[in-house]
């Protein structure tokens, strides 16, 4: 796959409904990177795990739960 799109308008209308932006008109490819990536830094991501153990039947497809897993896939969004 070579991205994962997302729709900038439809972030920022999102954005500003949850309170998250409430003073940009406008977002591009870069802010909503800088954001997830910001967001990225504050789990913890065995915490995360710990929540989420009894509900998952395999416990090895937790192993991909990692900081740079999503750092990676925060870099392969694209704007449409």
């Amino acid at each position: 796959m070579d991205g994962y799109p997302v729709h900038l308008e439809h972030f920022l209308q999102r954005a500003h409904q949850s309170g998250d932006i409430t003073d940009q008109s406008s977002v591009t490819l870069e802010d909503i990177q800088l954001l997830l990536q910001e967001r990225i830094q504050e789990i913890d991501f065995e915490q995360a795990k710990q929540d989420v153990f009894p509900f998952v039947s395999k416990s090895n497809m937790l192993d991909i739960c990692l900081q740079e897993y999503f750092s990676e896939l925060t870099a392969r969004i694209k704007a449409f």
